[in-house]
């Protein structure tokens, strides 16, 4: 499987968890809560994961050989300015927020280089020091993989991989939704 085709099916579980996630009422009992809170570490581990995915397949379509590293901001960087580009249009075309979010919920570039070891930080997020820990919202991780995608759908839209089912009209509705109640609080 190639790298394009491991970022879709990273973010159909992300998908998965996030729904899993959303099935849980504002009235839960402490057990749902529990299990409600269990999902975000692997939707944070798994919504970076795909991030970085998305990347080095963007990286291998423009004829390099992504490295072996998990740093986003050193791997956005190795994109064209042109892919960059489209990447930023696509964000800002689908990604909007109403409220006084964070700065780096508003910018792609701010939030990619704030989190640009996400991967690493929420994998091994029981060896963080007290205070390392800061919100991040699922939705945005989530939003940021769609756009990656996207942006590589319609650069290469001739490509076709093994496997491959899913297209990005299919999630934009998804990815809308979870904007909309992300603008209203998020988690």
């Amino acid at each position: 499987m190639d790298f394009i085709s491991n970022a879709r099916c990273i973010l159909n579980g992300v998908k998965v968890l996030q729904e899993n996630f959303d099935k849980h009422s504002i009235l839960e009992s402490e057990h749902e809560k529990s299990e409600k809170l269990s999902l975000i570490l692997p939707m944070l581990i798994l919504g970076f994961f795909g991030i970085e995915v998305a990347l080095k397949a963007l990286i291998e379509r423009q004829g390099k050989k992504p490295r072996n590293i998990h740093d986003l901001k050193e791997l956005y960087a190795k994109l064209s300015c042109n892919t960059k580009i489209r990447i930023k249009e696509n964000f800002n075309k689908h990604v909007r927020f109403d409220d006084d979010r964070q700065d780096d919920f508003k910018d792609l570039e701010k939030f990619i280089s704030n989190n640009r070891k996400g991967f690493e930080f929420w994998r091994y997020s029981w060896e963080n020091k007290p205070g390392q820990t800061r919100l991040i919202d699922p939705g945005m991780i989530l939003a940021v993989l769609w756009v990656i995608i996207v942006t590589h759908e319609e650069l290469y839209p001739n490509e076709v991989t093994d496997g491959d089912s899913s297209e990005p009209d299919s999630v934009s509705g998804f990815i809308e939704n979870e904007i909309n109640k992300y603008k209203k609080g998020g988690v």
